[in-house]
């Protein structure tokens, strides 16, 4: 089954930081927010979860898994979500490299002291 995946508050990351955020905003607005994204950008169905001081303040599905179908998502629904990991990895590291909590030159061992890279033994081709 196909799955789409919506990267939706990447809008509210950018222009605005969590903390931020206001109650009445994603009580009064959050879902029609939402909803007009799933529409404007052609998306059936998202999972969404906001955080804020490390604490869940919303959290919500929102449409089908597939157009067309009448499977909703659920909080077990699997998205295909390709390359955005990258992203959200380099965004993550980004930001606490601006709260001072590491920088971007560390070496991966200072924070993660088992991770090995596996060596490959390149063959050249005559």
């Amino acid at each position: 089954m196909k799955k789409i995946v919506l990267v939706l508050l990447l809008h509210l990351v950018y222009c605005t930081s969590f903390s931020q955020l206001r109650t009445s905003f994603l009580k009064d607005s959050f879902d029609n927010y939402v909803n007009e994204a799933l529409k404007k950008w052609q998306v059936p169905g998202a999972a969404i979860c906001v955080i804020q001081q490390g604490k869940i303040v919303v959290m919500k599905t929102y449409g089908v898994r597939e157009m067309n179908k009448p499977e909703r998502v659920d909080e077990n629904t699997l998205f295909m979500i390709g390359s955005n990991t990258k992203a959200f990895t380099s965004t993550a590291l980004a930001t606490l490299q601006e709260e001072k909590k590491l920088q971007l030159d560390d070496h991966v061992q200072q924070w993660l002291p088992d991770f090995r890279l596996r060596r490959v033994h390149l063959v050249r081709f005559l």
